[in-house]
């Protein structure tokens, strides 16, 4: 299994945005991880950091695979990808049917 991301997103300059990134995401099919203004210092003996928000990944993806007669735990890592890279960017285009999820809301990913 990789341990490289598959992707990163950018800020509007274009700067890779790690370091002192208002949010950090980890996203899987079932759940999305949401940590707000995560610490990047830590080091090989801090505890765990739990997430700041949890969202349920079927109210987030299942929408993308209304047409096909796939379930989101059936596809494969290629077609997730493509999901993900979808709901971001309908995110970042701020589509209506994307936003309106209150753990996204509440964490400000949204309008970020």
């Amino acid at each position: 299994m990789s341990t490289q991301p598959d992707f990163f997103l950018y800020d509007r300059i274009g700067r890779l945005t790690f370091r002192g990134a208002p949010f950090f995401l980890l996203v899987t099919p079932g759940r999305l991880y949401i940590w707000k203004d995560a610490l990047t210092d830590l080091n090989d003996e801090s505890p765990p950091v739990p997430p700041d928000y949890e969202v349920d990944g079927g109210l987030l993806f299942c929408r993308y695979l209304e047409r096909s007669r796939w379930k989101l735990e059936e596809i494969h890592r290629p077609t997730f990808e493509l999901i993900v890279m979808s709901w971001l960017s309908d995110l970042i285009w701020q589509r209506p049917d994307v936003i309106g999820i209150p753990a996204l809301e509440s964490s400000g990913l949204s309008e970020a």
